[in-house]
Order: structure tokens, then C-alpha cells, then sequence
């Protein structure tokens, strides 16, 4: 097993300088909050709201089938934090149930900007 972490390239950490960018200035209950980041070295360690609950993928895995009520509750919290980004230019690029996070109260909390960017408006 090869234990040395490739470099990554100039692209990658443009990617990350964005993520970063974009994801410290958003504040939303449906957004997961940005504390920060530690860069040690080649690692970069972001700072994140803890989401005690995992993603709604594994959620949906574990108990197989959801109440309406449930299915409405995801659906309606994550087109709440998609309207916030695009009210702030902001396009996620990403959204999955792996990149929907449940906090302690099983509330979305959209996560992983990696591949988002901003929007760029035509004049009208």
C-alpha cells in the first residue's frame, strides 16, 4: 500500500481556495457552518459544524423506507439552502444524498462545496 499522499495540482488547490471561499461566507440553518481550516504541511483539514446523524444516504440505507412527513421535511429543507446559494450566486454543483448531512434533530445541512461556483449573472 503506498502511503505517501500524491501532490496535488494546481487545479486541486484552486478547487479547495474556492470551497473555502464560498463556503465561509454562507450562513443558513440548511448549510452546514464553516469554523475554519488547519493547513499542516500538504494537508488541508477543514473546520466543521458537527452533524452527529451521518448523510442522508446512509440514513435512507439504515431505515429503508421514510414517512411523507420525512420525505417532505429533507425535501423542503434542501430546496431552502439551494435557494439561499442561488439568492447569494452561488450554483452547488453536488447535491446527493451523500452531501446532505443530519444533525442531532435529523435536520438537512447541506455540505461539500468542492465543486461549487459562482454564478455569473447576464445583464438584463
Amino acid at each position: 500500500m503506498d502511503t505517501h499522499p500524491s501532490k496535488a495540482s494546481k487545479g486541486d488547490i484552486q478547487n479547495l481556495k474556492t470551497e473555502i471561499e464560498i463556503h465561509r461566507e454562507l450562513d443558513h440553518p440548511n448549510i452546514i457552518k464553516f469554523y475554519g481550516y488547519i493547513q499542516q504541511g500538504t494537508h488541508v483539514y477543514l473546520i466543521l459544524e458537527y452533524a452527529e446523524n451521518g448523510n442522508l444516504y446512509m440514513h435512507l440505507r439504515r431505515r429503508k423506507n421514510l414517512t411523507e412527513k420525512e420525505v417532505f421535511k429533507y425535501f423542503y429543507q434542501t430546496c431552502l439552502a439551494i435557494n439561499y446559494l442561488h439568492e447569494n450566486d452561488i450554483i452547488h454543483r453536488d447535491i446527493k444524498p451523500e452531501n446532505l448531512l443530519l444533525d442531532k434533530d435529523f435536520n438537512i445541512k447541506v455540505c461539500d462545496f468542492g465543486w461549487s461556483a459562482y454564478q455569473i449573472r447576464a445583464e438584463r
